[in-house]
């Protein structure tokens, strides 16, 4: 299964009259570098004979390159005019990461996007322009999913509810969160998988509570409450680990959430 076109920032290539395809296939080989290369920091013990893990890193970002051509289904003239090459200078070589899709001849489980942009080479044949060769370059070392969305209503303290952390990297995520507090008190969310507890006093019944989880910023509806006095700035997250990832969510008081996050998706394109 193979891409034959992509949406970036909104608009897809075969608006454009170009298709995803290959000038010269007859290995059918291709490399690409793929992201997650990770890097594992040692140090030797007795004598070399050991070498103990000190730390990890993410080396390099998705690159890929691949070429484009006029879809000969549109138009049987496969020579690109310069103002068909302009047209793509100036939608892909942009000196900014946009949202990349690529979309394949059948459709896949999981959508995976990228933050991306575009070097730009030409391929010419006999004097004439008759593809163009992008080089894709992605601020990430792995793609991103769609928008996770779970909405949790705690009907009664100290119940709990459960939520999947469905991202391919192990660990944890800050979610973004609007808590509608349904009775007045102090508002404790643990999460039994990470062993921590957000907790904010004094809330008010009908108070609602915004959290933005990557940014660490947290909002109340109401002016009256000084929230940064009343949190003990412990962000909930939610985490997976190779076996498992339920999280058991509790709340000491009735209220709903709404829950949003991005998974971290780690796959690269089929080109």
């Amino acid at each position: 299964m193979y891409a034959y076109d992509f949406e970036y920032d909104g608009k897809n290539l075969s608006e454009f009259g170009f298709i995803i395809g290959d000038y010269d296939n007859s290995s059918g080989e291709k490399t690409i570098k793929a992201g997650c290369q990770i890097s594992f920091n040692t140090v030797p013990r007795h004598s070399g004979k050991i070498f103990s893990l000190t730390s990890t890193k993410y080396e390099e970002c998705i690159a890929v390159t691949f070429q484009i051509f006029k879809d000969s289904c549109k138009d049987d003239n496969f020579i690109i005019s310069e103002q068909e090459y302009f047209n793509m200078v100036r939608w892909l070589n942009r000196r900014e990461f946009l949202k990349l899709k690529f979309i394949y001849e059948e459709p896949v489980s999981v959508d995976c996007y990228y933050n991306a942009s575009f070097n730009i080479s030409k391929i010419l044949y006999d004097g004439n322009l008759i593809g163009i060769e992008l080089a894709m370059e992605t601020d990430k070392p792995f793609g991103y999913g769609d928008v996770v969305q779970s909405n949790l209503n705690f009907t009664s303290n100290n119940s709990s509810l459960s939520v999947k952390d469905l991202s391919h990297e192990i660990g944890y995520t800050y979610p973004d969160m609007v808590i509608t507090c349904n009775s007045s008190g102090n508002l404790t969310i643990t999460n039994k998988m990470t062993n921590s507890s957000m907790t904010i006093k004094n809330v008010t019944q009908g108070e609602t509570i915004t959290i933005y989880g990557q940014a660490m910023i947290i909002e109340s509806s109401l002016n009256s409450h000084k929230i940064m006095n009343d949190f003990n700035w412990d962000f909930l997250k939610i985490q997976n680990t190779y076996n498992n990832n339920v999280n058991t969510i509790t709340s000491t008081i009735p209220c709903s959430i709404k829950m949003s996050y991005i998974p971290i998706i780690k796959n690269v394109p089929d080109l």
